[in-house]
């Protein structure tokens, strides 16, 4: 006759459970700390930052390698928000020389013939240390916000909303922490 324990039964729950809390992916953002998010698309991988709405010379999608960890929060008729680590370590960049590249389209963007034409770029103030930003509006409507925060010598972060409504679809310096708590699970690459 077999007798079970109903104690070893439920610990050895409690610790599988447990471990398989542990193994799951890192991810920047997590969508249950937004309300309204529809959908979350986590580690997409593709560098995409909402945010430079017109400008795209400086979106992290230039920057970023393809294989840059990423979360896109779609925010339904408010919008869309996300992250992305930008690591150029493999290429020899370091963060400040792509925070200067970045600024450096920024620029060229406010000097362009779209800003003539009454896209605006703007610099947002107030930000974290070494951090840089921008509000962008397109004559149809949309605006954005994209901020760039120093992670360490190689990596930046790149974080940022766009929208067609006259609110911000989220805190801007909510999401800017959140992202930068969820990098920390994400080490710098062995260069």
């Amino acid at each position: 006759m077999t007798h079970r324990r109903p104690a070893l039964v439920v610990a050895g729950a409690v610790v599988v459970a447990a471990l398989a809390a542990c193994s799951a992916d890192p991810v920047l953002l997590d969508g249950d700390d937004f309300p309204g998010v529809e959908e979350t698309t986590q580690n997409t991988r593709s560098g995409n930052v909402p945010g430079p709405t017109w400008c795209d010379g400086m979106a992290a999608d230039t920057v970023a390698a393809p294989s840059s960890p990423g979360t896109v929060l779609d925010l339904g008729d408010r919008g869309t928000a996300g992250a992305v680590i930008i690591d150029r370590s493999a290429d020899g960049l370091g963060s400040d020389q792509v925070l200067a590249q970045l600024q450096g389209q920024a620029d060229a963007c406010a000097d362009s013939s779209v800003a003539e034409q009454g896209s605006v770029i703007e610099p947002l103030t107030g930000l974290g240390d070494g951090a840089i930003g921008w509000t962008t509006r397109r004559v149809d409507g949309e605006w954005g916000e994209y901020v760039l925060v120093p992670l360490d010598e190689w990596r930046l972060l790149a974080v940022g909303f766009s929208t067609t409504q006259d609110a911000a679809p989220v805190d801007l310096d909510d999401l800017v922490d959140r992202a930068t708590a969820g990098a920390e699970q994400f080490p710098p690459a062995e260069g």
